[in-house]
């Protein structure tokens, strides 16, 4: 089997018998044969790239400051010939966040020196073969794939987001503030989602783009918030990973890692913390960036999924969802919570949010969803509540066009 295919996939075929590995308080399936376990130290080759530097977080995260012309995105096969970005052509006109103040309370997180990297070089987090095992058993419990009305609901993924999704309109991107709370409570394999995601509709080849935060036992090894994205260019059958564990997204800052643990994050009830990020097209190149406020400097670029991932986003997406969603796994009987690990309510230090939603049109431009139809979509309302404000900036002058979701962890 090419080994590039297999690194792309980061999936493996377990043969022989289910072993159970207990690896750092989360469980997964583990059956490994000598050649697949070769497999895997061939990835980790890929992935771990020699280091200009390393240290260890304070999350007990390794950090490896990598030759930026040598990370592991252009070991993708589509990406030999790639020429490496450091800021997109443009940005749409109104990127600049505005509104909501909450992402920019001091933060330690972004205020240390860039991770001590060297010029020339970008953090990653040091990929451990116990990760790849996670990510494939993470992609097991809850697929990557657009939350759909009209497909029979999963027992156990559950959601609570708006939906836009017009056949007139095309879009180039989105942006928003995503408030981050701490759920502790999640065990693996349960799985809390908080995101914003585009793609392409269902009916068709299936390309999607994803980040947020979340609280993944099962992919982390621990119930602490973290950064997370995720990219496919056909609903995961045989391509796309999260986070840089195969080679495709590029990483520009010195400050942002993909799977670190977020600090601040919300006090239930005090002080807010939010995500403020966009995730738009390029229009010269059409490689897919993400921006991001972090911290002492607003809208900073973090890194870019180039077109060549996306055939079906060379032009533009057609579906962009914002909200929640869990694993919930089968046969427990206590839900995951998701969002604040609450019922929403109209207080803002209680509820998780998406806020200050707006959308890139084909004229390279942030508007508001003000004539964009936008649907609620929750499959299990009783535990999961999803409630679009629409324009909430007459009440809540911060927030612009919100969507408030989330639900506890209650037994069913």
């Amino acid at each position: 089997m090419n080994k590039l295919f297999v690194i792309c996939l980061i999936f493996i075929s377990y043969a022989g018998g289910n072993i159970w590995h207990q690896i750092e308080g989360s469980i997964v399936g583990l059956s490994l044969s000598g050649e697949e376990d070769l497999e895997l130290e061939g990835q980790l080759k890929v992935l771990n790239k020699p280091p200009l530097l390393s240290s260890e977080g304070k999350d007990g995260d390794f950090i490896d400051c990598i030759d930026i012309y040598k990370q592991p995105a252009f070991d993708h096969p589509l990406l030999k010939n790639h020429t490496l970005q450091m800021r997109p052509s443009a940005l749409p006109e109104g990127s600049k966040f505005k509104g909501d103040q909450d992402s920019r309370k001091p933060n330690d997180q972004f205020q240390r020196k860039f991770w001590n990297c060297p010029p020339g070089a970008v953090p990653f987090r040091r990929t451990r073969k116990e990760d790849l095992i996670r990510a494939k058993a993470a992609l097991n419990f809850i697929r990557q794939t657009p939350i759909n009305p009209t497909i029979t609901p999963s027992s156990d993924i559950h959601y609570a987001v708006v939906s836009a999704k017009d056949p007139s309109q095309n879009f180039y991107g989105a942006k928003t503030s995503i408030s981050v709370y701490n759920l502790s409570r999640i065990e693996a394999p349960q799985i809390s989602q908080a995101l914003l995601w585009i793609g392409t509709a269902v009916d068709g080849p299936y390309n999607s783009l994803e980040y947020g935060w979340t609280v993944n036992p099962t992919l982390y090894g621990d119930s602490q918030p973290r950064t997370y994205s995720y990219w496919t260019a056909d609903g995961t059958k045989s391509t796309g990973c999260y986070n840089a564990l195969c080679p495709g997204y590029v990483q520009v800052s010195q400050k942002r890692i993909m799977g670190e643990v977020n600090h601040p994050v919300t006090v239930f009830g005090k002080d807010v913390y939010a995500m403020q990020f966009s995730l738009f097209k390029d229009p010269k190149t059409s490689n897919w960036w993400l921006f991001e406020n972090l911290g002492d400097k607003p809208n900073e670029p973090v890194g870019y999924w180039p077109k060549e991932l996306f055939p079906a986003m060379a032009d533009s997406a057609k579906v962009a969802q914002l909200g929640g969603k869990v694993y919930e796994p089968p046969n427990t009987p206590i839900n995951p919570p998701m969002g604040s690990g609450a019922f929403i309510s109209d207080d803002f230090t209680r509820t998780c949010y998406a806020s200050n939603i707006e959308f890139v049109n084909s004229s390279f431009q942030f508007y508001l969803p003000k004539d964009v139809d936008m649907e609620v979509i929750q499959d299990k309302p009783n535990t999961y509540e999803a409630d679009y404000l629409g324009d909430a900036s007459k009440e809540h002058p911060q927030r612009g066009y919100t969507l408030l979701f989330g639900g506890p962890d209650i037994r069913d």
